[in-house]
C-alpha cells in the first residue's frame, strides 16, 4: 500500500486507515476487527462506544444489507431499487444517527445509487450524485475518492455534451494529483489515461 500525505502530519498525530465499512455498527466492525488481534480508536469508532448504536440504525443497517446483498441488485438494477437506496440516505439524513459523521455514512449509499443510475442511463442522475458525493467529501484535494469522483463527473458531464465542464473537471483532477503525487503530471496521465482519450 501506497499512502500520500496531503498535509504536515505533526509528531503525535496518526494516520487512520478504514479496514471495515464505516456503514456497520460499531459492535460488528469491533468483532471483524477481532480476528485480527487489533482494537480501532479512530474518531468514529470512539464516537460510536460513547454513543451506543440505537434500533434506528440497527434497522437501516438492516436495510442497506438487504439491498446491498441482493445479487439481483447488482445484476439487474432497476429503478425501484435505486428508490429503496434513495430512501435509505434520506433515512441517514433525517435521523441524524451520528451527528458530525452523517455524511460519511451517506458515502456509500451514494456510490451504489450513483453506479445504479450510470447503468440505468440516467447520466443527469449520475452528475446530481456525484455532486452529493462531492459534498459529502468535504476537501477533494484530501478525501482518498476525490479524484476519482471528479473523473466520473468529468464521464458524465462528456455524455451529457458539456464538454468544457468536463474538461474543468479534469484539469481539476490533475491538479489534485499533482499535489499528491508531487507534480508529477505524466504520473497522472498515465494512471487515468482512458479519461484523457475522451476528450
Amino acid at each position: 500500500m501506497f499512502v500520500y500525505a496531503v498535509k504536515n502530519i505533526n509528531k503525535g498525530e496518526e494516520v487512520t486507515i478504514t479496514y471495515c465499512d464505516s456503514f456497520i455498527p460499531y459492535t460488528e466492525r469491533a468483532k471483524k476487527l477481532q480476528y485480527f488481534g487489533f482494537q480501532c480508536y479512530c474518531e468514529l469508532c470512539a464516537f460510536e462506544k460513547a454513543n451506543p448504536t440505537n434500533a434506528t440504525k440497527e434497522e437501516i443497517w438492516r436495510q442497506a444489507e438487504a439491498i446491498g446483498n441482493n445479487p439481483l441488485n447488482i445484476m439487474q438494477p432497476t429503478q425501484q431499487v435505486a428508490r429503496q437506496l434513495e430512501y435509505l440516505i434520506q433515512q441517514i439524513k433525517g435521523n441524524r444517527i451520528h451527528g458530525q459523521h452523517t455524511n460519511t455514512l451517506q458515502f456509500h449509499p451514494l456510490t451504489s445509487l450513483y453506479y445504479m443510475h450510470k447503468f440505468l442511463g440516467n447520466m443527469e442522475k449520475c452528475l446530481e450524485i456525484l455532486n452529493q458525493m462531492m459534498a459529502c467529501c468535504g476537501d477533494p484535494f484530501v478525501h482518498i475518492h476525490g479524484v476519482d469522483i471528479l473523473l466520473w463527473m468529468a464521464d458524465c458531464n462528456f455524455q451529457l455534451g458539456n464538454r468544457q465542464a468536463a474538461r474543468a473537471n479534469i484539469s481539476f483532477a490533475t491538479t489534485i494529483s499533482q499535489y499528491r503525487m508531487g507534480g508529477d503530471e505524466n504520473l497522472f496521465k498515465k494512471a487515468f489515461s482512458e479519461a484523457q482519450k475522451s476528450l
